[in-house]
């Protein structure tokens, strides 16, 4: 995978889980001009994620374990240029949800 973050949370796994989705579908509804062809599928506490951002197919996989949170994505071409910020702005999101603001 070309970008992996880690974060330790101290959450039970199942209200992180729905912490992740309930703020996944708010970004889904809240930027549907920009997001599209949204799928997700959990088994257990590993969710797969295929998305299309301005037309590029995108996929990320949230790994839950239970001290820690590990998002992965494969960085398609176009997006290795911004690598650096799209890190910042998952990392600075992830801390929110973990938060819980």
């Amino acid at each position: 995978m070309d970008l992996e973050i880690t974060e330790i949370h101290n959450l039970p796994q199942d209200e992180l889980k729905h912490r992740i989705e309930s703020k996944l579908k708010h970004y889904q509804d809240s930027y549907s001009m920009y997001i599209s062809n949204y799928s997700s599928e959990w088994e257990g506490n590993t969710g797969y994620y295929t998305f299309f951002v301005l037309g590029t197919k995108m996929n990320a996989v949230i790994d839950i374990k239970p001290d820690k949170v590990v998002i992965e994505s494969k960085l398609p071409l176009i997006a290795i240029m911004h690598k650096r910020k799209i890190e910042e702005l998952l990392r600075n999101n992830i801390k929110e949800i973990i938060r819980g603001s």
